[in-house]
């Protein structure tokens, strides 16, 4: 029997896959592997035998379980470009692979209902982050230019990649500041904007799009790329206000954030339509974490600070939660579109001025996709045409604001697997 292929289609191979390169894994010199693991990975092997055998038994997983899976992906591109006989493997493969795995749980199913809910846009403060945004663009005008110069760039580059122009569609639109939106107009023949901010779309459609006969071929679609946010907030709300005490709170609730299972993924577009071009603009970072936020700032009002006993498990929670979404963005954006530009901010750095007054990295302060970069959660499955990357100064350190923000942004354009790749 040939062995699984990490670049076959993840609906017939991934799970195999994963039991291939956990057996590799598990069959490996402890004393060899031991040192390409590094500090601070406290990855046990019986903790993973464990958990394949509860993998092939089809079970569902613990949150610990869950947890040590994500750990083990983090560190098997390292192991691979160390380890000559090392499976491909990383975090999107593993994310993959358990899209099957059953919930803990089973009191909940979650359907795709994408359109955006007043009531729970309010809730999640998607406004005011909008708002928020501008006032930090108007702020650091500069470094946001030369972001979006940069990520402009990239998709301009996507562009001359695709024969077919008939349809793009652009997620996350925002403001629109960072995407070629007048060139995509004259390139393709309809354009779809899509962002959860109905009113923000309105704005960049009006100031981009002044030409009537332009902004005809130009439709706007207020969504929500979860398609699963009313239900996560009602859910919340209702479990929250049942709930006697915290630790039956941090329980309940971090069930029903673990219980996430879409199973047909993201249906982004309407029925028979595919896009030539998908463009996710700085959206994958953004998509997930407003539910946590809120979770967590409604518990925090109903029962106080979370002790430390309580802290760990709800945030190995509402981490499973956001990793699902995240790849069921990614794994979903090929499955809608020939070729896809994705650009993301994947880590996070704290800056401040020296003694001199030069803005300085301290150091990594948060990687929003639970990865060293956007590469380890792009399954191998997915085509990669092309890679860039460059930093964001997301806020400047001054001496009146002494501490900044700087983000990686990654960017790729992705092709899915059953497309041609363009001509030479």
């Amino acid at each position: 029997m040939n062995e699984p292929n990490a670049s076959d289609t993840p609906s017939v191979t991934a799970t195999q896959y994963l039991d291939h390169v956990l057996g590799w894994f598990l069959q490996q010199d402890r004393a060899i592997l031991g040192p390409l693991l590094g500090q601070g990975t406290y990855l046990s092997f019986d903790e993973l035998a464990e958990t394949r055998a509860a993998l092939a038994r089809g079970a569902a997983l613990t949150a610990a379980e869950f947890d040590a899976l994500v750990r083990f992906a983090n560190i098997m591109p390292g192991i691979a470009s160390a380890h000559p006989s090392a499976p491909a493997c990383n975090l999107g493969d593993v994310l993959t692979a358990l899209r099957t795995v059953p919930p803990a749980d089973d009191r909940w199913t979650w359907t795709w209902q994408p359109t955006p809910d007043a009531a729970v846009l309010t809730k999640l403060e998607v406004r005011e982050t909008s708002l928020g945004l501008a006032k930090n663009q108007r702020a650091n005008r500069e470094s946001w230019w030369a972001h979006g110069e940069r990520n402009r760039t990239f998709v301009e580059d996507a562009i001359e990649q695709i024969e077919n122009r008939e349809v793009v569609v652009l997620l996350g639109v925002g403001p629109g500041t960072d995407l070629p939106l007048p060139m995509l107009a004259r390139k393709f023949d309809r354009l779809l904007l899509i962002d959860i901010d109905g009113a923000q779309l309105q704005e960049t459609a009006a100031r981009v799009f002044p030409d009537p006969d332009t902004r005809n071929r130009v439709a706007l679609l207020p969504l929500d790329l979860t398609g699963v946010n009313q239900s996560m907030v009602n859910r919340v709300d209702e479990l929250l206000a049942d709930a006697r005490d915290a630790v039956e709170a941090v329980d309940v609730i971090g069930r029903l954030a673990r219980s996430y299972r879409l199973p047909d993924g993201p249906q982004i577009l309407p029925p028979l339509l595919r896009a030539d071009l998908m463009v996710s603009s700085c959206v994958l970072s953004q998509i997930s974490w407003p539910q946590r936020q809120y979770a967590s700032a409604r518990l925090t009002e109903r029962f106080g600070a979370l002790p430390a006993a309580l802290a760990r498990p709800w945030n190995l929670a509402w981490t499973e939660f956001e990793l699902r979404v995240q790849q069921d963005h990614i794994n979903g954006l090929c499955g809608q579109s020939d070729v896809v530009a994705l650009t993301c901010d994947t880590v996070n750095h704290k800056t401040a001025l020296d003694p001199a007054g030069t803005e300085r990295v301290l150091g990594v302060n948060m990687f929003f996709l639970h990865a060293r970069s956007l590469r380890d959660r792009l399954p191998q499955f997915l085509s990669i045409d092309r890679a860039a990357a460059w930093p964001w100064s997301l806020l400047a350190a001054t001496r009146k604001n002494p501490e900044g923000v700087r983000v990686d942004v990654e960017a790729y354009l992705l092709r899915d697997p059953q497309s041609p790749p363009p001509e030479a």
